[in-house]
């Protein structure tokens, strides 16, 4: 049955999802401000070849015949990564010498979990940064499964070459996006195009409402059933920063991780500091560029979006609900639910819906009865072709709460985006799986708003969803492994 598997997987014509194993001991619920570290894989009949110029060192059994055909492959793309992504893009080097098998880093071809690899700390943790140097380094070492089909070694080495170096930077960073999704944007830093970084961006878009910055599918895949590969998918946010805040060369990747490194287990700056950095803005102004750039793919796609995504399927456009001229001028809450905290909801308003509401100008705000800050985003489309956008944040309940006006003159389309930025004074390392109660509240020119279905002039007066059960929802996430045997995320299955 296995040998099965294997043939039909190696034969297969395109990947379907991730494959990586990445990070198999890791705890990403915990928070525990550590990844978890596991012994070195035995090598049946074991020898070693390094890789030069660099200190990499492949162990493999060389009575295994595809160990031995995938070798030089694996060798070449671990040499590519190495210079690209350290000596170009500027990521931190391997920590080194990790004081086993000698000081190189170490990559082990082994029988794992079918077409999957990984790296992890060793054990016990090293920490080898220099007592004030600003990092938290720690020693690693790459398993790949020896089946592993020889067309996917670059994309596969390239993504695990780039935890490396992230363990080298912050060891004890607790959030899956920034590892996974820096690690799946490397990829195409390093081998070209073939190596898919945007593979799993539909499960981020399919997603929009979970936390953006700092979800990940072992809560939202069990829990909601979408999301199978978030943190995946969450190189969009990576790439969306190297484009628009940096050069698109990747280099900006390399900032995110120094962004977010400190000395010693703890988390201060985290994720959601280093995004809001990278980005050269506050956390809300950075949230409301991303939600046009994530909205401008595919058909929707202009000169605003990623340079890559107007080539993309229908499958990686984000949910909006469509607004209608009937039933415009009042409150809208997101029929797939909720943002929670750095999560993002859309609505749409078409040429047709436009020309039919008469009205020749509307406003557009994001109330909440809990006031909790909220960022409010409005995409503009023109019947002569031209394109604009007006983002704000403010707290729902309070006077600078968020509101856009404009003039529907000349206009054939407009999007809004609502991002949920917490309560007052929200951090990174605290819960994300709160829901907000946000909704989109549209008024005419002149006119007071309408909530509930009743004229309440400027007052908020929705009430939205109770918080998230957080400890609940913990337990049931360290209860369940998504990367078994059982349910495996290698590519084909």
């Amino acid at each position: 049955m296995l040998a099965a598997l294997v043939t039909a997987v190696a034969t297969a014509e395109e990947p379907s999802l991730t494959p990586h194993d990445c990070q198999p001991h890791v705890d990403s619920r915990a928070r525990s401000g550590a990844r978890s570290t596991s012994a070195r894989p035995v090598v049946p009949n074991r020898v070693s070849v390094l890789v030069d110029p660099y200190p990499i060192r492949i162990w493999y059994d060389p009575t295994h015949a595809h160990s031995v055909e995938i070798l030089d492959e694996v060798a070449e793309t671990l040499r590519t990564s190495w210079q690209v992504q350290v000596d170009e893009l500027g990521f931190r080097p391997p920590a080194l010498p990790d004081g086993y098998e000698g000081p190189e880093f170490d990559v082990y071809l082994v029988e794992y979990y079918p077409f999957t690899a990984y790296v992890s700390g060793d054990l016990p943790y090293l920490d080898l940064s220099d007592p004030d140097d600003g990092y938290n380094a720690s020693a690693a070492f790459m398993v790949i499964d020896r089946r592993l089909p020889l067309r996917w070694v670059p994309s596969y080495l390239a993504h695990e070459f780039n935890h490396v170096l992230q363990y080298a930077t912050d060891y004890s960073e607790p959030t899956l996006p920034l590892w996974e999704g820096t690690a799946t944007a490397a990829q195409e830093w390093t081998v070209g195009p073939a190596g898919r970084w945007e593979l799993d961006v539909p499960s981020l878009q399919e997603a929009t409402r979970f936390p953006t910055l700092v979800g990940d599918s072992y809560a939202i895949w069990y829990e909601w059933d979408v999301g199978y590969t978030f943190e995946y998918g969450t190189a969009f946010f990576v790439r969306f920063l190297d484009e628009k805040h940096g050069a698109g060369d990747g280099r900006t990747g390399a900032r995110l991780w120094e962004n977010a490194a400190q000395e010693g287990p703890v988390n201060e700056p985290d994720a959601v500091d280093a995004f809001a950095e990278t980005g050269e803005g506050t956390l809300g102004e950075v949230l409301n560029e991303f939600a046009l750039v994530r909205f401008l793919t595919g058909a929707d796609w202009d000169p605003r979006g990623l340079s890559d995504a107007g080539g993309w399927d229908p499958e990686y456009a984000v949910p909006a609900d469509p607004l209608t001229a009937e039933g415009l001028l009042g409150d809208h809450a997101p029929t797939i639910g909720a943002p929670m905290i750095t999560g993002q909801v859309f609505w749409d308003l078409s040429s047709d819906e436009l020309a039919a509401i008469g009205e020749t100008e509307l406003s557009f705000e994001a109330p909440s009865a809990a006031g909790l800050r909220t960022g409010l985003m409005v995409a503009t489309w023109s019947v002569d072709g031209g394109v604009g956008s007006e983002a704000t944040e403010g707290f729902g309940d309070r006077g600078d709460r968020p509101v856009i006006t404009l003039s529907t003159a000349g206009l054939s389309r407009v999007v809004v985006a609502i991002t949920n930025l917490g309560p007052d004074g929200w951090d990174g390392d605290q819960p994300p799986y709160v829901d907000g109660d946000q909704v989109l509240r549209v008024a005419g020119a002149g006119a007071p708003a309408v909530a509930g279905g009743r004229l309440v002039g400027g007052a908020a007066c929705s009430q939205g969803p109770g918080l998230g059960a957080w400890t609940a929802l913990v337990t049931a996430a360290l209860a369940a492994r998504r990367r078994t045997a059982g349910r495996s995320r290698a590519r084909g299955l």
